[in-house]
């Protein structure tokens, strides 16, 4: 768990240093995380179908200084597919709830992107978007890591006879 949580840290903090300032104020939205318990998810989570509703939430900072900001207006939720994960916001558009309600056809499951917009003081938009993939039920899922600049290992030769 620990080099799970390694990894969406790490992607987290390239992702907030690779982002180009919103013209004007510099605002930049953070990935959406999501929350089950005491578990945050950041950018993406896997759930089964059925599951109970998940916690969501959105911030925003200063590209320049990383400091904590506020967008101009109230930041509105989406779902790409409101037949795979329903989103509904609370009233300030600071958070969520999503809720996992179909895997679609496929049998690994179905990913949806949940967005959420606002707009900083110049008017230009700040999008912040999460991905939440609908499993069938439980399933076997494997992970693969991907790590730059590595180079497959060369087939072992046969031992002589």
């Amino acid at each position: 768990m620990r080099g799970l949580l390694r990894r969406l840290l790490l992607w987290l903090a390239t992702v907030l240093n690779a982002a180009p300032p919103a013209a004007g104020t510099g605002l930049t939205a953070t990935p959406v995380t999501f929350t089950i318990g005491k578990e945050s998810y950041v950018g993406e989570i896997t759930v089964n179908e059925g599951d109970p509703p998940i916690s969501a939430t959105v911030s925003y900072v200063h590209a320049g200084t990383g400091e904590p900001a506020s967008a101009a207006d109230t930041p509105v939720w989406s779902s790409a597919d409101d037949a795979i994960a329903s989103v509904e916001a609370t009233a300030d558009g600071m958070s969520a709830t999503v809720t996992p309600l179909s895997s679609g056809d496929a049998e690994g499951g179905t990913a949806v992107v949940i967005s959420v917009v606002a707009h900083d003081a110049e008017g230009d938009e700040v999008r912040s978007e999460g991905t939440v993939t609908v499993r069938p039920g439980e399933v076997l899922i494997g992970e693969i890591t991907f790590t730059a600049g590595s180079e497959p290992a060369p087939p072992e030769e046969p031992a002589p006879a």
